[in-house]
């Protein structure tokens, strides 16, 4: 008896929604984007519309741009479904798609870049480049509000002139906040600036060149919250925040729903690593309609049959003109006879 694996049962869900909708998938599952895999699973097929099932963690935001321009020279209307996770750069990619489909336990996730910070005695940590940022803006914050109130203090308490009690608020301010601050790098600053400044470029890119209509009406908050809002990496961006960002989203119709919610449910069970255009099976109504048209114009063959006139049969000849012998008909050398 022959195993079904994971693979074979996403396969199926997959070919069945590519019948329904009768259009190529793409069927995305890895854990990070790919531009290689990607280009070997579509060869050189290219055409009008083009669905992808996708399931990814990220990657680099770099590789996802490419991928959207690979998927978007290569077909005019792209749908994505997101049964589970479109996270990190991944989320570059559902930006691209002229519709966006997410389950109800569809996410995806903010834009920030991500890094790997060097521990002492330890593997390294992914860090988001907003990080050092928050850091800045949470010193900011705590300075001011150290100079707000020891300035008050020395007004109310002390009795001290304003100039000397803002004085005294600042020297008291730099002393406690200035190893603080010495602390931070500016080259490391830098180098988040630029990351941070690449995921915007991309994301802005993408939405002007495939969804102009969203651009033009709030692509920049789109890209702004994305990028530099969100409070955590791992912060869960659904259908309800993507329509409240602005972004166009839909959850799957009454025939997409039990393939989308049964591919969440294979999705869930472990790792799957598959990159693979599915086609989908010719759908049975159809056939049922090719078969009937066939069966009609065949019958309808067989009504003109009948309703033609015999042939005429030509008159008996008698039988003593048949022993008479017909006239040999000679062209260029050769004898030709009538039957």
């Amino acid at each position: 008896m022959q195993t079904t694996t994971p693979e074979d049962e996403i396969r199926t869900e997959v070919r069945a929604l590519s019948s329904i909708r009768q259009r190529p998938c793409l069927l995305l599952v890895s854990k990070e984007i790919e531009v290689l895999s990607v280009r070997q699973a579509i060869g050189k097929q290219h055409g009008e519309r083009l669905d992808i099932m996708f399931e990814c963690f990220g990657g680099h935001v770099c590789t996802a741009y490419c991928v959207v321009r690979e998927l978007r020279r290569r077909f005019r209307q792209i749908a994505v479904y997101v049964p589970l996770c479109a996270k990190s750069a991944s989320t570059l990619l559902c930006l691209g798609a002229d519709e966006l489909i997410l389950s109800d336990f569809g996410e995806l996730g903010p834009l920030d870049a991500q890094l790997d910070h060097k521990q002492r005695a330890d593997f390294p940590r992914r860090r988001s480049c907003l990080e050092r940022f928050k850091v800045l803006d949470e010193l900011r914050k705590s300075a001011i509000a150290t100079f707000d109130d020891i300035a008050k203090l020395a007004l109310e308490r002390s009795g001290m002139r304003p100039l000397d009690a803002f004085g005294l608020a600042a020297d008291f301010t730099s002393k406690l906040y200035a190893p603080l601050y010495s602390q931070i790098d500016p080259n490391s600053l830098g180098e988040d600036a630029r990351l941070e400044e690449l995921a915007i470029q991309y994301a802005e890119r993408v939405l002007r060149r495939y969804r102009p209509s969203v651009y033009a009406a709030n692509g920049s908050t789109i890209v702004e919250r994305l990028v530099r809002d969100y409070p955590a990496h791992c912060f869960v961006i659904d259908r309800e925040e993507l329509q409240e960002l602005g972004l166009p989203v839909r959850a799957p119709d009454e025939r997409e729903e039990p393939l989308v919610e049964r591919m969440a449910s294979l999705l869930m069970r472990g790792e799957t690593q598959m990159v693979e255009v599915v086609h989908g099976d010719r759908p049975v109504e159809r056939e049922a309609a090719a078969d009937a048209e066939d069966g009609t114009e065949q019958e309808s063959l067989n009504s003109d049959r009948r309703s033609q006139p015999d042939p005429v049969r030509p008159p008996d000849v008698p039988a003593e003109s048949r022993t008479l012998a017909a006239p040999d008909i000679h062209d260029g050398g050769h004898e030709i006879c009538p039957a």
